[in-house]
């Protein structure tokens, strides 16, 4: 049989100190990497704005050898929009 395990209940007081050094922690940490570059995300470095790739114009050939899926008319569009509205109701 395992042993007992005895716990004693934290209090509201000590939850939110360790939830404030927690915070406090977390909030040094991004002070110190913010201007210098270490963070790993979408952003150029210093100016705060994300960068996005430029749109390039795309020929019908081009479109093609995408293969995209060939249109079969109007009556199966408005089957499958309808299928669409019926799972978004349910």
């Amino acid at each position: 049989m395992p042993p007992k395990r005895t716990t004693t209940p934290m209090t509201d007081v000590a939850i939110k100190a360790l939830i404030a050094q927690g915070v406090a922690t977390a909030l040094s940490e991004y002070e110190a990497n913010r201007g210098s570059g270490n963070s790993n995300d979408s952003h150029d470095s210093g100016s705060n704005r994300r960068t996005e790739r430029a749109a390039r114009e795309c020929t019908y050939n081009e479109f093609l050898t995408c293969q995209p899926l060939n249109f079969k008319g109007l009556r199966e569009s408005l089957v499958l929009s309808k299928k669409r509205d019926q799972e978004a109701r349910d």
